[in-house]
C-alpha cells in the first residue's frame, strides 16, 4: 500500500498482491533470444560428453520432482543429468547424486551458468504441482531460451502464455 507502482510477472502473483494494493500491473517475463557466436569452452564441472546432457538451474528445493529425476537418470544412464544450484532449502535432492550420470555441481555464478547452458542438450523444468509452483511464472524457461537451450517442462501453470513452440513445450505434449 505504500508503494507507487506494484508489478507482478503473473497473474496468479498480481491476484496475490490484490490484498494490498488496488492496482497491480502484470509485466510478463521475457529474453532476448541469443545471437549465435562461438561456443564457449566446456566448464570443468561437466562430465566429459558422452551422450545427452540434460540440466536443471535453480534451487533444489522441495518444487523439483526428485521422482521424476530419478527416474529419467535410471531409465536413461546414457544421459548426463546436470543439477545446478543450492539445496540449502532441501537438502534431499542431493540423494540423487549417488546415481553415476547424475551431478551436483552446487551453485554456480550466472556468467558461468550461460557458458554451461552452451553445451546443453536440454534444459528441464521438473516442477511438481503444488500452490507454489501453480503461482509463479518460472523464470528459468526464458533463461533457457535466452541460451538457445530447448526446454522440456512438467505441465507447469503461467507457461502456456509462452506459448507452444519446438524447442518449449510441456512433457508429453510436444
Amino acid at each position: 500500500s505504500r508503494s507507487d507502482v506494484v508489478l507482478a510477472n503473473c497473474e496468479p502473483v498480481a491476484e496475490s498482491m490484490r490484498d494490498f494494493v488496488d492496482e497491480v500491473h502484470v509485466v510478463p517475463n521475457g529474453c532476448e533470444l541469443p545471437r549465435g557466436g562461438p561456443r564457449p569452452p566446456r566448464p570443468s564441472f561437466l562430465p566429459p560428453p558422452r551422450g545427452p546432457l540434460v540440466a536443471y538451474v535453480g534451487n533444489l528445493s522441495s518444487r523439483i520432482d526428485h521422482d521424476l529425476l530419478e527416474g529419467i537418470a535410471r531409465t536413461r544412464p546414457q544421459w548426463d543429468l546436470v543439477l545446478v544450484g543450492s539445496a540449502h532449502l532441501d537438502r534431499s535432492a542431493l540423494a540423487l547424486g549417488r546415481l553415476p550420470n547424475v551431478h551436483l555441481p552446487g551453485v554456480v555464478p550466472y556468467e558461468r551458468v550461460k557458458d554451461m547452458l552452451a553445451h546443453v542438450d536440454v534444459g528441464l523444468i521438473p516442477h511438481v504441482d503444488d500452490a507454489m509452483t501453480r503461482s509463479m511464472n518460472p523464470l528459468k524457461a526464458y533463461v533457457y531460451a535466452a541460451a538457445g537451450v530447448p526446454v522440456v517442462s512438467t505441465p507447469v501453470a503461467n507457461l502456456a502464455e509462452v506459448g507452444q513452440t519446438p524447442s518449449m513445450s510441456p512433457v508429453g505434449t510436444g
